[in-house]
Order: structure tokens, then C-alpha cells, then sequence
């Protein structure tokens, strides 16, 4: 961690970039890989009332001298597309709709949830 401390008001300056160092550790606790050490997650289940409260809290955070290094993970602007699939068609075929949803998730999928972590 001493190393990180020097290395970060140095990396700090390099324009156009946000770099998030952490030591390496032997064993991983939770089940997720993060860019810090420590993990905020704030759910809600309306999808347009996180997005407006998400940044608010991410620049809150930002504030308090002792966190370094805050960000934020959510994809608010991440593209969005809609597939409707011509289930008669796909019969004749006899492709199932579920071959269409699994095919199409694997391609390009990430599981979805209305979360964002800190």
C-alpha cells in the first residue's frame, strides 16, 4: 500500500487517464473483481431514480478525505437495443425463441441488474 500511496499523486498527473491501483492479494474475498479494495453498492428498484441518485453519491463520496480514489462502475449511457423476435418464423425454422435469447446473450449479454457499485 506504500507503494500505491507514492505512485498515485505521480499517476494523477498523467491527462486523460484514470488509473486504480490496488496490491495484489493471495486470497479474493467476494465474488466480484473491483478497481478498490472496498465496495459501496446502491440498488434501487426503479432504474431512472438510481441514475439520478448514483452520481450524486459518487460525487459525495469524492468529498470525504478519507476515501482515495472513488469511481463509480454503472453504465448509465451504455447502449440499449430492443429485439423482437418473429416467433412465427423462427417456428418454421424450428428455432425455439429461448435458442434466439441464450444465442443473442452469449453474443453480446451482460446479466443485467439495476445496481451500481462504488
Amino acid at each position: 500500500m506504500q507503494i500505491v500511496n507514492r505512485l498515485r499523486p505521480q499517476l494523477a498527473q498523467v491527462q486523460g487517464t484514470n488509473l486504480f491501483l490496488e496490491p495484489s492479494q493471495d486470497i479474493t474475498v467476494g465474488g466480484r473483481i473491483a478497481r478498490g479494495q472496498f465496495q459501496y453498492t446502491l440498488q434501487d428498484a426503479s432504474i431512472d431514480e438510481l441514475t439520478a441518485w448514483a452520481p450524486k453519491m459518487l460525487q459525495k463520496l469524492r468529498t470525504l478525505p478519507e476515501l482515495a480514489d472513488v469511481s463509480s462502475d454503472q453504465q448509465g449511457a451504455a447502449p440499449l437495443m430492443t429485439v423482437a423476435i418473429n416467433r412465427d418464423a423462427a417456428a418454421r425454422f424450428g428455432i425455439q425463441p429461448q435458442l434466439i435469447d441464450d444465442t443473442l446473450n452469449d453474443a453480446f449479454g451482460r446479466m443485467q441488474c439495476v445496481q451500481t457499485t462504488f
